[in-house]
């Protein structure tokens, strides 16, 4: 059902770790396809790339990102065909800026499409905090559901301003203040000490940051 006209949504075409193929990785965001590609050379995209475009005709465009390149800009990706490629999509009724060329990933992931349901369905009236919120899908998702505060938190500022173009895209109009460009610890030990409350915390780290503030490491201590 993801596979239809008008092709503004996103989705995982092939999951190669899970697929036979470990080294790719293929998503379609709208009408551009992107390939995480982890080999070395571009013997496999160049066999894969032709099937895509004779079974999915409707693609506009491509782009490789190598993701084992010590280069930032084959990492970040290079359109292989196309004059452009997309710049949002659509989830579930609600649309999502996106940056695909940004960095290495491709400013919004698959994987939470079901928690970005969740929060559209039960955010109504209630105040949110998305933590290391990247560029916001999850935060816009609980704006959509009508939730009455949606606090955007990353230390990151030009992932926060994909989210800020999200809002806009839907006529979310929402105070600067909602966006802050804060290390995690330090602004949430403000809010300890102001008693700043919220209704739901999304609690989403990567897997690995350190900063002066505090060191994040999923696999040690998540806790």
């Amino acid at each position: 059902p993801l596979i239809q006209e008008p092709y503004e949504t996103a989705f995982r075409l092939i999951n190669g770790f899970l697929e036979n193929l470990p080294h790719i990785i293929v998503d379609v965001f709208a009408k551009t396809v992107v390939f995480h590609d982890y080999t070395e050379d571009d013997q496999l995209t160049n066999y894969l790339v032709p099937i895509i475009r004779e079974n999915l005709p409707w693609i506009t465009s491509c782009i490789i990102k190598k993701r084992r390149s010590k280069k930032a800009n084959k990492q970040s990706g290079r359109v292989i065909f196309g004059d452009s490629y997309d710049t949002k999509i659509k989830e579930n009724g609600v649309w999502y800026s996106i940056s695909l060329t940004m960095n290495q990933d491709a400013s919004f992931y698959l994987d939470t499409r079901e928690l970005r349901v969740w929060m559209k369905a039960h955010m109504k009236g209630k105040s949110v905090l998305n933590t290391f919120a990247y560029t916001g899908s999850i935060g816009i998702a609980a704006l959509a559901g009508g939730a009455s505060e949606v606090i955007q938190l990353d230390l990151n500022r030009q992932f926060l301003a994909v989210a800020k173009r999200s809002a806009k895209l839907n006529g979310y109009s929402r105070p600067e203040s909602h966006y802050q460009t804060a290390d995690f610890w330090s602004r949430v030990s403000h809010y300890k000490l102001i008693g700043k409350c919220f209704d739901c915390v999304v609690l989403d780290p990567p897997v690995y940051s350190k900063t002066p503030k505090g060191t994040i490491d999923v696999a040690k201590n998540y806790h």
